[in-house]
């Protein structure tokens, strides 16, 4: 696994078009906006996007380009069952160009970015779903995070694919 080179940073209002981008290559039309507007709200501080406390991560390679981005929150109500923790956190978003995937250390380099945070807001444990829509391409990055292990498959209704839980407690 190769070491990212670029920068970790919150994101920027001059980011929302990478964004954009980003997520277009992973989700349909629906899934972007939906998401796109908890991005947009984040950055705007507005009440209702602050309800999870949404905060989001962008990598930036040397040359300035936004390949990735990582979203955090509190847990949502159906998460926090599978939390063992009292302050758990849920990374509710992790997207790389698919150029920039695979061996390139983006998604580790997002990941740990958060985990330091974590320790700094005292925050004991990560919670990650995920589709099974992502079971060949996400799931087997889940799986080889240091910490990080499968808990349970959320199924949330009979006509919704389920989507796997990991968790990785923080000490």
């Amino acid at each position: 696994m190769a070491i990212f080179n670029g920068k970790i940073r919150p994101i920027a209002s001059d980011d929302l078009s990478a964004s954009k981008k980003i997520l277009s290559s992973w989700l349909n039309a629906e899934e972007v906006e939906h998401y796109f507007g908890f991005i947009k709200n984040s950055l705007d501080k507005q009440t209702g996007s602050l309800i999870f406390d949404n905060h989001y991560f962008v990598a930036e390679t040397q040359d300035k380009e936004v390949i990735g981005i990582l979203g955090y929150r509190k847990p949502i109500p159906k998460m926090i069952p599978f939390a063992v923790t009292k302050n758990p956190l849920e990374l509710n978003m992790l997207y790389v160009l698919p150029k920039n995937r695979q061996g390139q250390g983006v998604g580790t380099a997002l990941v740990n970015e958060v985990e330091k945070m974590m320790q700094q807001k005292k925050y004991t444990e990560i919670l990650v779903r995920s589709a099974k829509k992502f079971e060949k391409s996400g799931w087997g990055f889940y799986d080889q995070l240091l910490g990080f292990k499968r808990i349970a498959l959320l199924q949330e209704s009979a006509d919704v694919d389920p989507a796997q839980i990991w968790q990785k407690i923080i000490n």
